[in-house]
């Protein structure tokens, strides 16, 4: 019986994933002004869902920056936080069909969670531009835990917090990582792929466990039918 839904956030709720990637376009032309934006969000794109310090380090050895990773993620973050202080910006990444699903799970009673891999700080400023911070009981960012998705802790903390077993919770999820760290917890994960991450997603031969969305417009009945509603 599912008791609990736990979401992912960027990918997932909204598509902030773009504008991570620009920024680390934007922060690695700052240091190599010959290189090719699009070269790098392409890189990025092949990382979605894994922590900041792997997606720093991979870039700085892959365009050969003179920089070390931390310094690519001081520069990236002062574009990225630009970002999302524009909430115009942020609300047109916003996906309806994934907000408005976690509307509708908190009114039917469902304890919720959010486990995400951005920290903290980008995290609230995004629950807050979206006004969905009041529907969720719990929250789980990157800086709470010590091992990043693909990693299960980052589930177990959240069930815990819930006060409910991983088999007991369905997740949300968009990404390779984020749906090996839910399967790994021993969650029931759907995912639904954004256009970012649909084709590395449905290359894999699903998970145990795993249910595939495709549509995005499936996201809600495909849900509710796993929760017997």
């Amino acid at each position: 019986m599912i008791r609990a839904i736990i979401f992912d956030l960027d990918g997932t709720l909204v598509q902030t994933e773009a504008l991570k990637a620009i920024s680390y376009a934007r922060a690695a032309k700052q240091l190599k002004p010959e290189l090719n934006e699009d070269d790098v969000v392409t890189r990025y794109d092949d990382m979605i869902g894994r922590s900041r310090n792997e997606v720093a380090e991979a870039l700085v050895e892959r365009f050969g920056l003179n920089v070390t990773w931390q310094g690519l993620i001081d520069i990236r973050m002062k574009i990225y936080d630009a970002m999302l202080a524009d909430p115009k910006l942020v609300k047109q990444q916003e996906y309806p069909y994934a907000t408005g699903l976690l509307r509708k799970v908190k009114a039917l009673g469902y304890p919720t969670g959010l486990c995400t891999m951005s920290y903290a700080p980008e995290t609230a400023v995004v629950l807050r531009t979206l006004d969905i911070a009041r529907y969720l009981d719990v929250v789980v960012t990157r800086d709470q835990v010590s091992r990043p998705k693909p990693d299960p802790e980052i589930y177990h903390l959240a069930a815990s917090k819930l006060n409910v077993q991983p088999a007991e919770c369905l997740v949300v999820e968009d990404s390779e990582p984020g749906v090996d760290a839910a399967v790994a917890a021993g969650t029931q994960c759907v995912v639904v792929p954004s256009d970012l991450t649909r084709d590395r997603v449905l290359a894999h031969t699903p998970l145990k466990g795993e249910v595939i969305v495709n549509d995005p417009a499936d996201l809600d009945r495909t849900v509710l039918r796993l929760l017997g509603r």
